[in-house]
């Protein structure tokens, strides 16, 4: 175990958001407090307070982080000059369904109601926009490149956000998912199985094939 003077080293905020997120994946957020996080990684909660003041900057700072990944992905994507704008909308959905998957608890926090009920940071509030932004800047790209009926850029992002979103919530609740040959196939009509590593790949395959077929429908 770490002594109460690892505060002191540069990178505890960043270990300390990472311990979080653990505490969230493995046994949920209403098991991660100040005094689980400090025991966790082997500090003080006189060192936690340094860097979050209560409960609420330590979730707020979570989902931030979780922007920011999502963000600093996207824009990734964005600048690989060898994709087209549709390529890249496809790609930008498939990464964040791929991130509720591999990160359900996270996931859940960032657009969840702990988060809604809390007084949310301004560095929260920006790293959503910048998330949204830069998704929002790969729907106008191919609105240039392909004819989309729907000609508002935001409506047209928010409608885009709104299949990825929804398609992530069916997922990791257990209400859609493929079937042998049926894409989609609902959970309800057989015993549910974990998540695993084909499973993901079968999501995703299906999360792709399901962006890819809202494309055509606003083109045709």
């Amino acid at each position: 175990m770490k002594t109460t003077d690892t505060y002191h080293h540069g990178n505890l905020r960043p270990e300390l958001l990472g311990a979080a997120v653990s505490i969230i994946s493995e046994e949920g957020l209403d098991h991660l407090t100040m005094r689980t996080l400090s025991k966790r990684v082997g500090v003080s909660r006189t060192a936690l307070y340094r860097h979050f003041t209560d409960k609420s900057a330590l979730l707020c700072a979570i989902a931030e982080d979780g922007f920011n990944k999502l963000t600093s992905r996207y824009r990734e994507i964005n600048n690989d000059t060898s994709l087209q704008a549709s390529d890249r909308l496809q790609e930008i959905g498939r990464t964040y369904v791929e991130f509720a998957i591999r990160n359900p608890g996270y996931y859940r926090l960032m657009f969840g109601h702990e988060i809604m009920h809390q007084k949310r940071s301004a560095e929260l509030i920006r790293a959503a926009k910048d998330t949204f932004t830069e998704f929002r800047s790969t729907v106008e790209a191919v609105q240039r490149e392909v004819n989309v009926k729907l000609e508002d850029p935001l409506a047209l992002a928010n409608l885009a956000w709104i299949v990825v979103h929804g398609l992530s919530g069916l997922i990791i609740d257990g209400q859609i998912r493929m079937s042998g040959d049926i894409l989609g196939f609902p959970a309800l009509l057989e015993n549910a199985d974990t998540q695993n590593n084909d499973s993901i790949h079968q999501n995703l395959h299906f999360s792709r094939k399901i962006l890819t077929d809202f494309w055509n429908i606003l083109s045709s």
